[in-house]
């Protein structure tokens, strides 16, 4: 009697190697893709602080002291360590924030 059907490992063998070596290319190319992120957030961070380092004195401790302290200050808190009035923080940070960006813009950070 013949069988009814008969089965040959090494054609299924043979897909799962491929599939295997497909997403071994996938992983591969995850993985470079991460690092060339890694690198490119490395470079930006990197611009910003050059940015927020070529600032005016007042504008840099400003700046730190609102975006780069965790948890962030009050703005009363601010206005008394640089000697300032509550009510001017908010109009000060906004001239810091343009300065910056006009840094940042310089470096070709857009």
């Amino acid at each position: 009697m013949e069988p009814v059907f008969t089965f040959r490992a090494q054609p299924a063998l043979d897909v799962r190697k491929r599939e295997l070596d497909a997403r071994r290319r996938e992983l591969a190319t995850a993985e470079w893709e991460l690092r060339a992120a890694r690198q490119l957030f490395t470079e930006a961070e990197q611009t910003l602080r050059d940015a927020v380092q070529s600032l005016p004195p007042r504008c840099r401790e400003l700046i730190a002291m609102l975006f780069f302290e965790t948890p962030a200050r009050p703005y009363q808190e601010i206005a008394s360590q640089l000697g300032l009035a509550a009510g001017s923080i908010g109009f000060i940070r906004g001239r810091c924030l343009t300065r910056l960006r006009r840094e940042l813009e310089k470096k070709g950070f857009r």
